[in-house]
């Protein structure tokens, strides 16, 4: 069961370093990192 679950752990490592679809850009044309907007000024 410890083989297992450094099996799985490893391999979410490996996926998590290979793939490089992040869109993580601060700009207001889309993405993750916008800035929650405030009404109230």
């Amino acid at each position: 069961m410890m083989l297992l679950a450094t099996f799985m752990l490893g391999a979410f490592i490996i996926h998590s370093v290979f793939t490089e679809d992040i869109d993580d850009d601060d700009d207001m044309g889309g993405g993750m990192l916008i800035p929650a907007q405030n009404p109230i000024q």
